[in-house]
């Protein structure tokens, strides 16, 4: 990775409609590495950097 991270906070209705895993999905495709996860305050947010 070159050293650049981001946080990243969606907000909205963005929890139970399966948008974790399309996210998980799309950067896999772009190999993106990361964590993403739902918060409990009804965000999901992520954690990524490229390779």
């Amino acid at each position: 990775m070159d050293g650049r991270y981001y946080n990243v906070t969606v907000t909205g209705d963005v929890q139970d409609i399966g948008f974790r895993k399309f996210i998980e999905s799309a950067a896999n495709s772009y190999h993106v590495r990361g964590y993403v996860f739902n918060d409990p305050d009804g965000s999901v947010k992520m954690l990524c950097g490229g390779c």
